[in-house]
């Protein structure tokens, strides 16, 4: 079993921080998006917030779908750097 180094560790972790705040922010801006869509057809459909609320809905669901989809790449990408190790 190979050990691993130092520079190779901390470069890990980076990518690992760095991943997790750009999850975050796709997340949180697919929310926005969304909502941002549903308030303006809301103002000008004059519907109240119903579309805001979907709107807000649509977004949380496609956030995680971001995600999941993420995740995905990112286990399929791990899987095939550390097979051999």
């Amino acid at each position: 079993m190979k050990r691993f180094d130092h520079d190779e560790i901390q470069d890990a972790l980076r990518h690992d921080r760095d991943s997790g705040w750009a999850l975050t922010a796709e997340f949180l801006s697919a929310i926005l998006v969304w909502a941002g869509i549903g308030w303006l057809l809301d103002r000008w459909l004059d519907t109240g917030p119903w579309l805001l609320v979907a709107g807000i809905v649509l977004g949380v669901v496609l956030g995680f779908y971001l995600l999941y989809m993420r995740h995905r790449a990112a286990s399929a990408e791990h899987y095939e750097r550390f097979r051999y190790r």
